[in-house]
């Protein structure tokens, strides 16, 4: 058995392996678009990541993050907060994992 190690595809790290607009646009053709005036970043604006807009102006309790077991007060009228994976959205008495 032959071992390939991972390292060895790629010509770097991070944002440098990134891929160009046109390369990303053939990767992100079959993705479904997204009609929601929250979701304030998606493939349409080419980017690797989505921004989600998350309010609750109607709840008592609020919306906040709870990250590293710190709450993040997520202010009204925002444009939100850019999650983490392991963040604990709050909305309410509801609390939502997040796994990105």
């Amino acid at each position: 058995m032959n071992t390939v190690r991972l390292t060895s595809l790629s010509h770097g790290a991070g944002c440098a392996c990134k891929l160009g607009p046109a390369e990303l646009a053939q990767v992100l053709r079959h993705v479904p678009h997204v009609t929601d005036s929250a979701l304030l970043v998606d493939a349409s604006t080419k980017d690797d990541a989505a921004v989600y807009r998350l309010s609750d102006d109607r709840s008592a309790y609020g919306t906040s993050i709870v990250r590293n077991g710190a709450a993040i007060e997520v202010p009204t009228g925002s444009r939100g907060i850019r999650l983490q994976t392991g963040d604990e959205i709050v909305l309410g008495e509801a609390r939502l994992k997040v796994k990105l």
